[in-house]
C-alpha cells in the first residue's frame, strides 16, 4: 500500500508510463498497481484509515510519501467539530427544545468569558464536567455526540471557536497523540516512512517511545550536487521580549537589503511584525516589495509567513537570501498548542524539547532547502539562536553550513 496526498496522486500517475518505457511490466486498473507477483494499492491517508477501520489490515507493507508531515496530517484527519446544526440535526422532536436551550445557555458563558482579539475560549472544568455527562447520556442519539463521548473520556484537546459574524459557537477537538490512532494499524503491518527531511531524530524517537521500532534508516543523498550556504548570526542580538526588538529588526532588515542581489525573501509568522516590515520596507522600494506573493522579477523581496512559503515554494524562483526576524516556533497562543504544552507539562515531560522544538526544526528544514541548490545565505535575527543551547542545535543541524562573522565589513 503507498499512502500519497492527494497532491501527489496525479504527479505518480504522470510518471508512470516512463517506468514502461525501460521494461516494466504492469498494469493500471483505478487505484491498483498490477505487477506479474504482487499489486501495489495507493491510497490518501484518511482512505487508509477507513478502509482499516471496516476491515483490519495486516502483514501488508504500508509505504508512507512524506512522513515528515504525517503528524499535521492525522491531526487534521481525526479533528471534529460540533456546530448548532450538529446539535438539533437527526434528533427526536422531544429533545430539540431542551438541545437548543441547553446551546444558547452555553453560547452566552463563552460570548461572556471572550477575550478581545481571540476567537476562541477554553473550556472550565464545571464545562468539561457538564460535556462528560451530557454526550454520555445521549450519545445514542448522534453519531457526533457519540464520537464527543469517547473525547471526554480520552486524552483530547478540547476548546471553543467563536463565530462573531453569526453569533454561534463550535465545539473543537483534536487527539494529543495521534499516533495512538494508528499504532494498531503500524505494528499489524511492515512500515517504511519516507521524508524529505535531511534527518528526522525526533520522528524516530517519537515511534519508538510508542514500541514501534525502526530498524533501518537510510539517508539519501540529494539528486543534484549540494553546495554550502552560509549563516549569519548578528551579535549581541536582542532577544523578542525586548521591547525595542521590533523596532531593531526592522533596522536590521533595511540594512541587509540595502546591497542586496537577486531574490531576497523575509519569513516571519508574527503578523504584527511582518505587516510592519512589509509596510516600512514598500515605503522605500514601492512595488519591489511582495507581501505573500509569488516574485515574477529578480530583484523582489517577498514577506511571508513560513507556511505560506512552504506551500507555494515550487512556484518560485530559488531565493538568494532568507532572512529570518524570528525563528518558527509554535504560537503559544494557539488553542491546541497551549492545550497540548499544558498537558506535557502535567506529565513532567520536556515538553519544548519533545513537542515545539522538531516542530521548529522541522520547517526549518523545509525552508532552507532551496539554499543547499544556490550556496545562498540565511540570515538569523532572532537572538535566542546564540543565547540558548536549543538555539546552538539547531544551527548545527542546518547543514552543509558555514557561519560568517558579518555581512558588511563595519559589522
Amino acid at each position: 500500500i503507498l499512502v500519497l496526498s492527494k497532491e501527489n496522486f496525479g504527479d505518480l500517475f504522470d510518471y508512470l508510463p516512463l517506468l514502461k518505457d525501460i521494461g516494466l511490466n504492469f498494469s493500471i486498473n483505478s487505484n491498483e498497481i498490477l505487477l506479474a507477483s504482487h499489486k501495489i494499492q495507493i491510497l490518501t491517508l484518511d482512505e487508509l484509515i477507513s478502509t482499516n477501520k471496516d476491515a483490519k489490515i495486516t502483514k501488508h507493507t504500508i509505504v508512507f510519501d512524506g512522513a515528515e508531515n504525517l503528524k499535521k496530517d492525522l491531526k487534521n484527519i481525526f479533528r471534529i467539530s460540533l456546530n448548532k446544526n450538529s446539535w438539533l440535526e437527526n434528533l427526536r422532536n422531544n429533545y430539540n427544545f431542551y438541545f437548543e436551550k441547553t446551546y444558547n445557555n452555553l453560547k452566552k458563558k463563552f460570548f461572556l468569558r471572550a477575550l478581545p482579539n481571540k476567537n476562541y475560549v477554553y473550556l472550565s472544568d464545571s464545562e468539561i464536567r457538564f460535556f462528560k455527562y451530557f454526550f454520555s447520556k445521549y450519545y445514542h442519539l448522534s453519531t457526533k455526540f457519540l464520537n464527543f463521548k469517547n473525547v471526554f473520556q480520552s486524552n483530547w484537546a478540547t476548546w471553543v471557536i467563536l463565530d462573531y459574524e453569526n453569533f454561534e459557537w463550535i465545539l473543537i477537538a483534536e487527539p494529543l497523540d495521534e499516533f495512538i490512532h494508528i499504532k494498531e494499524l503500524l505494528a499489524n503491518n511492515h512500515n517504511m516512512f519516507l521524508s524529505s527531511l535531511r534527518k528526522d531524530l525526533y520522528y524516530r524517537n517519537y515511534l519508538n517511545s510508542h514500541n514501534l521500532n525502526i530498524n533501518k534508516a537510510i539517508n539519501f543523498q540529494s539528486d543534484f550536487p549540494e553546495k554550502k550556504f552560509s549563516i549569519y548570526l548578528p551579535n549581541r542580538q536582542m532577544l523578542p521580549n525586548n521591547p525595542f526588538f521590533y523596532n531593531l529588526i526592522i533596522k536590521q532588515v533595511h540594512k541587509l537589503v540595502l546591497f542586496r542581489s537577486g531574490f531576497n525573501l523575509i519569513l516571519c509568522d508574527d503578523e504584527v511584525l511582518k505587516l510592519k516590515l512589509a509596510t516600512n520596507l514598500a515605503s522605500k522600494y514601492g512595488k519591489q516589495i511582495l507581501l505573500d506573493n509569488i516574485p515574477c522579477k529578480n530583484n523582489q523581496i517577498l514577506c511571508s509567513s513560513y507556511q505560506w512559503w512552504i506551500k507555494n515554494s515550487k512556484s518560485s524562483q530559488l531565493p538568494n537570501r532568507i532572512i529570518l526576524p524570528l525563528l518558527p516556533i509554535p504560537n503559544m497562543s494557539e488553542p491546541f498548542t497551549q492545550i497540548n504544552v499544558s498537558y506535557k507539562n502535567n506529565q513532567s515531560e520536556d515538553w519544548f524539547r519533545e513537542f515545539l522544538l522538531p516542530e521548529t526544526i522541522e520547517t526549518l528544514d523545509k525552508v532552507i532547502s532551496p539554499l543547499r541548490r544556490n550556496a545562498g545565505e540565511l540570515l538569523i535575527l532572532d537572538g535566542r539562536i546564540q543565547n540558548r543551547q536549543w538555539g546552538r542545535d539547531i544551527i548545527a543541524m542546518l547543514q552543509p553550513s558555514d557561519i560568517i562573522p558579518h555581512i558588511f565589513p563595519f559589522d
